[in-house]
């Protein structure tokens, strides 16, 4: 009951732009919990609120319960934008919450003015709320689970790749000497197959080739990546925030001559909510996989 109250007072909250500190919301007692409070705890709620049997939250006690939410929603939607590689002229919200005015407000004032693209073109921009947000997400569910080809193209919230070697350059870190090739290389570069917010097509399918790193070589590890950050060069970089997915081991067959050309083909595949990665070793159809889940944008 306390829990329902409250989730329609979040909703109306804050939200009045001429709502003064003397305003306020009264949440009311559950007759099971007012029975269990001591006549303290009841005389202290009737000398602050003029009855018991109600709790009255201000305006300010309840901009400093939301500020901080609503703070966070304004700044991950600024984010968002700012990674964008269009311009964006409208701005849905949907969910409960986007049926506080106070929420509302907030979002049309921080994002309406702060709206220059990537070629300094200022766009206007519109904060849009359909009639029933709380119902939008509940809708768009069911609407992709009957038509799940409604959407065929997803942004990844994330940089997916994999570690690889490659001849030594300044400033690469893990430096090794390669007796075969006589020369320095680095064995955590990041190769990626894609970027944040890349535009990926369902069941979009990246591949790139690659060779065993000695002549002598029965098996390749291929280790999975994932970073929130994007043209990162090494798996090692500090600030890439970077995260092992998983690993996939691939027999190799005999390397029958100096030349090396034994080719490994490593796909990823982009469904709808996971990734499949295959790892095949070209001339003998030697093939490894393993599935993750898709962090996308719908």
């Amino acid at each position: 009951m306390v829990c329902d109250k409250f989730e329609a007072v979040k909703r109306l909250s804050t939200g009045a732009s001429g709502s003064t500190e003397d305003d306020g919301w009264d949440i009311v007692v559950p007759p099971g919990l007012h029975s269990m409070m001591s006549d303290d705890d009841k005389t202290a709620l009737e000398v602050e609120n003029g009855s018991s049997h109600s709790i009255r939250l201000s305006t300010t006690t309840m901009k400093s319960l939301f500020d901080p939410l609503v703070d966070s929603i304004v700044l991950l939607a600024k984010q968002q934008l700012a990674g964008s590689n269009v311009a964006v002229n409208k701005v849905f919200l949907v969910g409960g919450f986007a049926d506080s005015q106070y929420l509302v407000n907030r979002m049309r004032q921080a994002l309406s003015t702060d709206a220059p693209t990537l070629d300094a073109v200022e766009v206007e921009r519109e904060v849009v709320v359909p009639a029933h947000p709380y119902a939008a997400v509940l809708w768009g569910a069911v609407q992709y689970g009957c038509r799940p080809d409604l959407i065929s193209a997803r942004r990844s919230k994330m940089s997916y790749g994999i570690s690889c070697s490659a001849p030594y350059q300044d400033g690469a870190p893990d430096k090794f000497w390669h007796e075969e090739e006589g020369q320095f290389y680095c064995n955590s570069v990041f190769k990626s197959f894609v970027e944040r917010n890349q535009l990926i097509e369902v069941n979009e399918v990246v591949d790139h080739y690659f060779i065993p790193l000695y002549k002598l070589q029965d098996r390749a590890t291929i280790d999975l990546w994932v970073t929130d950050a994007v043209n990162t060069r090494f798996v090692s970089d500090d600030d890439s925030n970077m995260r092992k997915l998983a690993e996939m081991e691939i027999q190799l067959p005999p390397c029958i001559d100096d030349l090396d050309s034994r080719i490994i083909r490593v796909s990823m595949m982009f469904g709808r909510v996971r990734v499949e990665a295959t790892a095949v070793e070209e001339s003998t159809g030697e093939a490894c996989r393993t599935r993750f889940k898709f962090a996308a944008n719908s």
